[in-house]
C-alpha cells in the first residue's frame, strides 16, 4: 500500500496526538507541560529526557511560523530539552528546508509499517 500526503497526515497527527496524551498524563500528576501547535503539528514537552517530547504533525497544513518556533525552542532550551521534529518525508519541502536553515540536522529516519483495516480486524480476540 502507498501512502500519499492525506494518509501521511493522519499518521503524523496520530503521533502528535499520543505525545500530547502522555503530556497531559504528566500535568495531571502536577508538573508544567508544554503542548504548542506549530506548522499544523504539535511541539509536545512533558518532562525533560522523555521520548514523547518532540514535534510532530507538521508540514501539511500549515507553513512554519518562524517566530511560534523561537519562542518554542526558547522553553524548551531553558528547560534543557533539545527540540527535535519528527517530519514525514511527504511533509512540505518547504518545511525541511526552513529547518535545515535554523540548523536543524537530519538524525535518522522512522518507517511506518500500514495497511487497510479488514472487517476481520474489528473482530474481537478473546
Amino acid at each position: 500500500m502507498f501512502v500519499d500526503e492525506v494518509l501521511a497526515a493522519r499518521i503524523e497527527a496520530g503521533e502528535a496526538g499520543l505525545s500530547s496524551s502522555v503530556a497531559r498524563g504528566v500535568a495531571a500528576a502536577g508538573a508544567a507541560v508544554a503542548i504548542d501547535p506549530v506548522a499544523g503539528g504539535l511541539a509536545v514537552l512533558a518532562r525533560p529526557g522523555l521520548p514523547t517530547n518532540k514535534v510532530a504533525g507538521c508540514g501539511f497544513a500549515e507553513p512554519l511560523d518562524p517566530d511560534a518556533l523561537t519562542a518554542i525552542e526558547a522553553r524548551w532550551w531553558r528547560d534543557g530539552e533539545p527540540v527535535r521534529f519528527e517530519l514525514s518525508t511527504l511533509a512540505a519541502p518547504a518545511l525541511h528546508q526552513a529547518l535545515l536553515a535554523r540548523g536543524y540536522q537530519l538524525e535518522g529516519f522512522e518507517h511506518v509499517l500500514v495497511r487497510r483495516l479488514t472487517a476481520e480486524d474489528a473482530t474481537p480476540v478473546l
